[in-house]
């Protein structure tokens, strides 16, 4: 394939007139994935110009060409694959076409407008656009996201991404001004606009302030999300902030120290349930008049509320209670996050504060100790205070301390803590979420102040390993403290009837016993994982990406992070479908937990030294299993039956080191001697097997190809290699991943279709595996126009008989017993020839030379018939009745068992009278030859035999006519 376009356009596209030039499809992609790989942003922003606008629709025209070509290849196939091969491609083009867009309906006509896109459904490219948007973003190093690049915020609503990325905005104040703002925490360039008292509110910063006061605010971001904030309500006019400016929502309790206060108006005494202790007294919000603004103490209050003045009384607010201060309690701040002491439990960085309620005649005694010395550290406070610990510990403060507060006439108090004073964890990150083998990896970093030695200092957390322990050293003493740092994790366990698994990171494996006993899924999720991206979903899926899989809500059970999937609506589809995967929808990342079995003879295969173990093998019954080596086409298959308690195969050294295909059916079940999509047994099951990092070592062109086919290479151009092309092009589609195997196909087609007579002279394969390959390359419609060499082409017969079929085509017609065609022309070597290809040829077939015009079509097992099938049979119809071969396709008017029967032998005809030369057959076989691949995929035998019967009748019909 190859487009017409300018010179290669910059990040931002140039508006100068270039030449145009031509370019290869794929190249096209891998250019323009270069070219909008290094900038995305920018190329998402540039201005359009000619030649980005014609850049733009050859890169998606080229896209829906993949895309048609997988699907032909294998409707089940997973279209998305031909996206993410080009994930900027995707992005950048679509985003483009859809920047100025109002809806999807107008992105899927412009779409439309392009030719060639309507091969695959709008919701298929907007699922696609969406992978790749979140591979791209997976593989930045930072950042903000384009979000609001033109077209963007369409495409992550249409691809469902927008409810993801949701981020609900809050009411802050901002201490250092004293404005009352909106912001998206977390996400800088998020928003798009905040409403308030019907106008837009400036925006400083990521802050849009509130110039006046309001009831509620609506927030838009750039995604097309709306949120409605509340702000305050006038019946009630107080809003109160922590010391950062966060917002304590009513009905939450106020911390017992420093707070903010926004009032309308200075707040009375009787705003306060006890003393009212101003701290800082600051100017009120812009524009807010006749409020109030100010930093108050609340260590000794109990409650505040809002006090204004109302037809000449004061009218109070609701209560709000502070932290209780009745009794002597400890204040604690946030513990050391993902660090726990030897018992488990939590450890703080900074020593608490004792609240001590009374007044100043109460006596407090507080004896405080570490853990494991012979006596307290005692001392006296009065009641009415707050005392801070951190200088009355016995010092360093490092380990558990027990403290013990009493006074008369008061209820005493006594706590145990861990205390690691001034120790900080950094991890990366800091929430470990399931991926398939296990956790997200982590890396933490424990650093102390002078004098204490964290051992080690840098951990690293593997997959399996969910802590690490950790020994601090006090410099000068024989004295340690054993730490644990443990990252706060997602965990799996299995519940069947009464019985709960024990938490883990492995998934789970479930049998349809355990879906008729009340099966589920429990899945721990850390709240801030939740606050992030809600509860996310369960698929019951061979594959991630698989849109037919059923999803299930899961329910988040009391008292915890626990949420609960019930498994028990999956038992008739695992039935039907066999072995089902568990995956948990992570934005970014889906992973495995869970694995339901079911009556397949086996789930799975590994290698152990020079044998293949099935794992999961069914009890009952003996097996046959085929093993491929999907890097080593040439390898021949090795096939072997199992008794019913063998789960073993030896396997021999061609094989050693590779990676396989393993399929497993039960022994009556034929297994074919290659995989091909769609020829195998349903009830077979296939298994890939990885291999060494390193391909194993064979001739330099086998390793140059198996380089190929692992995508480490590019494919080989030397003639020497076309034997292992032919290899490639006829068994990829079996060997490789589906989506993978149609490309490499059609690559390895298409280097032969490049040299058409030195490729049939390197023909390796025998009629039923070279015909896909001859029909997609086009080698099926090359005209050979004279023997080169008669000699190796009558020994090519015996190979490849199909390829040394068209090799010896221009000698057919002096077997035709024309006067025009007198053998006595040829030379022994031709006579020689001729007399093998009569020999491999059935004698009826080789009649058609002299009698072209009783030429048939083959019967087929049924008469399939499409819309797309009934239009290309009418072109071939119509095309036979004005050729001046119209004779030969009346076997194609004459077949009354339905279009598709009719039309592979008409595609055959097309193809070799196209061979001839006739611009209008070849014209026509280029628009039909998809369908014939198709035939020849699912049917090869005949496809095949339709060749030879169409070659023998075309040269009939020339010999007699020419």
């Amino acid at each position: 394939m190859q487009t017409a376009l300018a010179t290669a356009e910059r990040p931002l596209p140039r508006t100068v007139d270039a030449p145009p030039r031509s370019i290869g499809a794929r190249e096209l992609l891998d250019e323009s994935e270069q070219l909008w790989l290094s900038d995305t942003d920018a190329a998402l922003r540039a201005a359009p110009s000619p030649d980005s606008t014609a850049r733009i629709r050859l890169v998606l025209e080229v896209l829906a060409a993949y895309v048609r070509l997988l699907r032909d290849h294998d409707e089940h196939a997973d279209q998305i694959a031909v996206f993410r091969r080009w994930p900027a491609c995707t992005v950048v083009a679509l985003a483009r076409l859809a920047a100025g867009a109002e809806d999807g309906v107008a992105v899927e006509e412009a779409l439309s407008r392009i030719p060639g896109t309507g091969s695959a459904p709008g919701s298929t490219w907007f699922a696609g656009w969406g992978a790749c948007w979140q591979q791209l973003q997976g593989q930045a190093a930072g950042g903000t996201a384009p979000y609001d690049a033109p077209g963007v915020p369409l495409l992550l609503h249409l691809s469902g991404l927008g409810a993801a990325l949701d981020v609900v905005p809050e009411l802050r104040l901002h201490p250092p001004t004293g404005a009352l703002a909106i912001v998206f925490p977390g996400a800088p360039g998020r928003g798009a606009r905040v409403e308030a008292g019907g106008g837009e509110c400036p925006v400083a910063e990521d802050r849009w302030v509130l110039p006046r006061p309001v009831l509620a605010a609506n927030c838009f971001d750039v995604l097309g999300n709306v949120h409605r904030v509340h702000v305050v309500d006038p019946r009630d006019p107080l809003l109160v902030f922590d010391e950062d400016g966060t917002l304590i929502p009513d009905g939450a309790p106020l911390p017992a120290g420093d707070v903010w206060m926004v009032h309308l108006g200075e707040p009375p005494d009787d705003a306060f349930d006890g003393p009212r202790h101003v701290v800082e007294e600051a100017a009120p919000p812009v524009g807010w008049s006749r409020w109030w603004l100010g930093r108050v103490s609340l260590a000794s209050t109990k409650a505040v509320r809002s006090v204004v003045a109302r037809g000449g009384e004061l009218r109070g607010g609701s209560w709000r209670p502070v932290t209780s201060t009745e009794r002597a309690d400890f204040l604690f701040d946030a513990p050391l996050a993902g660090v726990l002491d030897r018992d488990g439990d939590v450890v703080y960085a900074t020593a608490p504060r004792l609240h001590l309620p009374g007044g100043s005649g109460d006596i407090w005694t507080i004896e405080a100790r570490r853990s494991g010395a012979a006596a307290p550290h005692r001392w006296t406070e009065p009641g009415g205070t707050t005392v801070t610990l951190s200088g009355r510990l016995p010092q360093p403060a490092l380990g558990r301390f027990v403290v013990h507060a009493h006074a008369p006439g008061h209820r005493s108090v006594a706590g145990a803590f861990s205390l690691a004073t001034a120790v900080t964890l950094q991890a990366s990150p800091r929430i470990r979420l399931l991926e398939t083998d296990g956790l997200t990896p982590a890396r933490a970093v424990v650093r102390a102040p002078r004098g204490v030695h964290p051992v080690p200092s840098v951990l690293n957390l593997g997959p399996a390993e969910t802590r690490k322990d950790v020994r601090m050293h006090i410099a000068g003493s024989d004295d340690t403290f054993d730490l644990c740092v443990e990252l706060p994790w997602c965990a799996v366990r299995k519940r069947t009837g009464s019985h709960t698994g024990e938490w883990g990171t492995d998934a789970q494996a479930f049998t349809l016993e355990d879906l008729d006993e009340a099966g589920a899924v429990d899945v721990r999720l850390p709240r801030p994982i939740i606050d992030e991206i809600g509860v996310p979903d369960l698929l019951a899926a061979r594959r991630p990406d698989d849109t037919g899989g059923q999803r299930i809500r899961g329910r988040r059970l009391p008292g915890g992070d626990v949420y609960r999937y019930p498994l028990g609506s999956l038992t008739d589809a695992v039935r039907l479908a066999g072995t089902t995967a568990l995956w948990l929808l992570l934005p970014g990342r889906d992973a495995k937990v869970g694995t339901i079995r079911g009556s397949e003879p086996a789930t799975g295969a590994a290698i152990s030294e020079h044998r293949l173990v099935l794992r999961d093998r069914r009890p009952a019954g003996r097996l046959s299993v085929r093993v491929c080596a999907p890097l080593a086409p040439w390898l021949e298959p090795l096939i072997a039956t199992l008794d019913e308690d063998s789960d073993v195969i030896e396997l021999n050294s061609a094989f050693a080191g590779r990676s396989l295909l393993v399929t497993v059916a039960d022994a009556g079940i034929e297994l074919t001697r290659w995989p091909r999509p769609g020829r195998d047994h349903p009830a077979a099951c296939t298994f890939r097997v990885a291999g060494a990092t390193t391909l194993p070592t064979d001739s330099r062109s086998r390793r140059d190809m198996a380089y190929y086919l692992a995508g480490r290479a590019p494919l080989p151009a030397g003639t020497a290699e076309l034997g292992l092309v032919w290899l490639a092009a006829a068994r990829a589609t079996g060997l490789l991943e589906p989506g993978l195997g149609a490309l490499t196909a059609q690559e390895c087609a298409a280097r032969l279709g490049a040299t058409p007579t030195a490729a049939l002279q390197a023909a390796t394969l025998g009629g039923e595996e070279s015909i896909g390959p001859l029909i997609r390359s086009g080698l099926a419609a090359h005209g050979v126009r004279s023997v080169a060499a008669p000699a190796p082409t009558a020994d090519l017969w015996r190979v490849a008989p199909l390829a040394a079929l068209l090799l010896t085509s221009p000698l057919l017609p002096y077997l035709a017993g024309t006067s025009a065609w007198d053998p006595a022309e040829l030379d022994d070597a031709e006579k020689h020839l001729l007399d093998v290809a009569r020999a491999h040829c059935a004698p009826e077939v080789v009649a058609l030379l002299t009698a072209p015009e009783r030429a048939r079509a083959l019967d087929l097992p049924d008469g399939v018939s499409t819309p797309e099938i009934d239009e290309a049979l009418r072109d071939v119809l119509t095309f036979g009745a004005a050729a001046p071969q119209a004779v030969l396709f009346d076997a194609v008017r004459a077949r009354a068992r339905g279009a598709a029967a009719a039309l592979w032998f008409g595609c055959a005809l097309v193809a070799r009278i196209t061979a001839q030369g006739d611009e209008g057959a070849a014209a026509l076989e280029r628009r039909i030859r998809h369908l014939w691949v198709e035939f020849a995929q699912r049917d090869p035998g005949r496809a095949a035999e339709h060749l030879v019967e169409a070659e023998f009748a075309v040269s009939g019909w020339y010999a007699h006519h020419a």
